[in-house]
């Protein structure tokens, strides 16, 4: 029943009824918010230009007090967190892979053209999307570059439970990666592919 929408100049809205109704929540920052992830029924992140929010909301109303741990410059497009685990990630726009560890932010690397991340509920495999993919077995310690056509460019990954990766790009690819980290790359068509949701089993 829950559910939150964040967008241009600080804009966060909040429904518990499955958007019968939706509240409009103050936050910290005017800044525009590109992506937000849940953990659970627990904590929100969310991220945009400068801003990286977390809180732990109260159910039915969305109450917060918000804790901004941007700079104000950084600049994160993307957020992923695992729904049962401690693993929280984020991208920022200069493929920065940033972790939110014990109440504040640490900037694990870099990886180049990253665009769009995703982590596993138990938190162990990420995969990072753009230019390439690339994959993490540790919750984001180490990282590996996947063998994938260079062509393409990746808009958007997800993983299931059982901890395959989907992700969607230029020219209709669609992209499957195994828990080994092997790519299957499909077209569906030549549409540029923007986004894709992955259902929880």
């Amino acid at each position: 029943a829950e559910a939150w929408v964040g967008g241009a100049n600080g804009t966060l809205l909040y429904t518990s009824d499955g958007g019968d109704e939706w509240t409009s929540h103050a936050v910290p920052t005017t800044a525009d918010l590109h992506a937000i992830a849940t953990q659970d029924t627990g904590p929100v992140f969310v991220v945009g230009d400068g801003v990286f929010l977390t809180a732990t909301p109260a159910f039915v109303t969305g109450d917060a007090t918000w804790t901004d741990l941007g700079d104000g410059v950084t600049r994160f497009r993307s957020v992923s967190a695992a729904r049962h685990g401690e693993a929280v990630l984020a991208v920022s726009d200069d493929g920065g892979i940033w972790s939110y560890e014990a109440g504040r932010l640490v900037k694990r690397t870099t990886i180049a053209g990253a665009d769009a991340i995703a982590v596993s509920a138990d938190g162990q495999t990420v995969i990072v999307a753009g230019a390439g993919l690339s994959h993490s077995t540790d919750g984001g310690s180490t990282w590996t570059a996947l063998v994938v056509d260079p062509s393409v460019r990746f808009a958007d990954v997800r993983i299931d439970d059982h901890g395959e990766g989907f992700a969607v790009g230029s020219g209709g690819a669609i992209a499957r990666v195994d828990a080994e980290g092997r790519v299957l790359l499909q077209r569906a068509g030549t549409a540029d592919l923007q986004t894709l949701f992955v259902p929880y089993s």
